[in-house]
Order: C-alpha cells, then sequence, then structure tokens
C-alpha cells in the first residue's frame, strides 16, 4: 500500500479583506449591414499596479504570479529561489489587501471586499495571497452605471459607495473616511507603487 503527503489547509475558509480596483470600461461595436451599432462597453476590474496591469477574470479566481524572477534554467532559479512559492516570506510577489476599509479607501478607484485563499502571507496592515476573488463592490456615482455590467461579469453585490458609513469596519474605524473620499476627484488611484510582482 502506497502513502501519499496530504496537505492539510491551515483554514477551510476565504479570508475577507478590502482593496481598491480601477474600472477598464472598453466600447464594443456590433458589426452592422449598413451602420454600426455601438454594443455594450466590455468592462472589467483592474488592479492598481503599473505594470502589469492585472485583468481580474470573471467566473474563477486570480492566480498570483512571481515576476521578480526570470527563470534561466534549473541552477539560476535553484540558487536565486525563482521557484519559490507564491506568495513567499522573502519575495513582495502575491495579490495584496489591506485590513483596513480606510486603507482601501486611500486608494480611491472601486472599494470593496477581496476574498482571499491558498497560501496567505499576512502583515500588520494587510494580507499577500495566492488566489483572489472580488467580493462586494461599492461603487462611486460615476461608475454606478456599470453596475449591472459588474454584477453579471462577476457574480458580485454592487452597492453605491456612500452605503460604506453603513458597514461595520466603518464604525469601528471610528469613522475612519472623510467625505471627500467620496468626490469625484477623489475617484482616481493616488501615488500608488507596488513592486512589478505585487498584484494591488
Amino acid at each position: 500500500m502506497s502513502t501519499s503527503i496530504v496537505e492539510i489547509p491551515d483554514r477551510v475558509s476565504a479570508i475577507q479583506a478590502w482593496r481598491a480596483w480601477k474600472l477598464q470600461v472598453t466600447p464594443m461595436q456590433k458589426p452592422s449591414s449598413i451602420f454600426r451599432v455601438l454594443a455594450e462597453p466590455k468592462v472589467e476590474l483592474v488592479s492598481l499596479n503599473y505594470p502589469p496591469k492585472d485583468i481580474w477574470p470573471s467566473a474563477h479566481p486570480l492566480e498570483a504570479q512571481c515576476l521578480n524572477f526570470r527563470s534561466v534554467d534549473e541552477e539560476w532559479d535553484r540558487l536565486v529561489g525563482a521557484n519559490h512559492t507564491i506568495p513567499d516570506e522573502h519575495c513582495t510577489c502575491g495579490i495584496y489587501a489591506v485590513k483596513s476599509l480606510a486603507a482601501a479607501a486611500h486608494y480611491g478607484g472601486i472599494v470593496g471586499t477581496v476574498l482571499l485563499w491558498g497560501k496567505v502571507i499576512e502583515a500588520i496592515d494587510g494580507f499577500r495571497a495566492q488566489y483572489a476573488y472580488p467580493g462586494t463592490l461599492y461603487l462611486s456615482e460615476e461608475n454606478w452605471k456599470h453596475r449591472h455590467s459588474l454584477k453579471s461579469i462577476y457574480n458580485v453585490e454592487c452597492l453605491p459607495f456612500p452605503l460604506l458609513k453603513r458597514h461595520p469596519d466603518w464604525k469601528e474605524q471610528g469613522g475612519g473616511l472623510t467625505s471627500s473620499f467620496m468626490t469625484a476627484a477623489n475617484w482616481t488611484p493616488v501615488n500608488f507603487f507596488l513592486s512589478s510582482s505585487s498584484s494591488f
């Protein structure tokens, strides 16, 4: 009888955290015999980091990749640690999320909850995960018109951004967000940079 090693997960459910995304809207056209008819635009959630802009897939999770190391050959990979698990304690790779609603709202864009699983590394203010999928999305007035597309693409709940004031995390943080976060001027990503291996 052969025995095999079974890896037992540390947890059986996903971790819920907060993050921000940018909304990518691509106009679409339907070919027509006489006129070009505009179709519904293609709407996608995109990570805020540059480069690369991770487009979040629908119906399956975003899987983290490490871009810090380029594979050359087996010996190179072993010496520089290119074949590590993702995320790794000695690297910056992984899909980033924060514990605080206020921290996520600071980045602007679309704020929402995110489910994290697989290998997850916890830090003081957040997490780096192997897999992630959007949870509830809170949309600004400007993005509200895309709620039906986002609901159907990602199968998530979409709520108006001002409803965050009713969220328990808002109250726990003492209403830590100011009303200025709800102005149109603050719905663009702020100066933000993570290494190219991270997916925030």
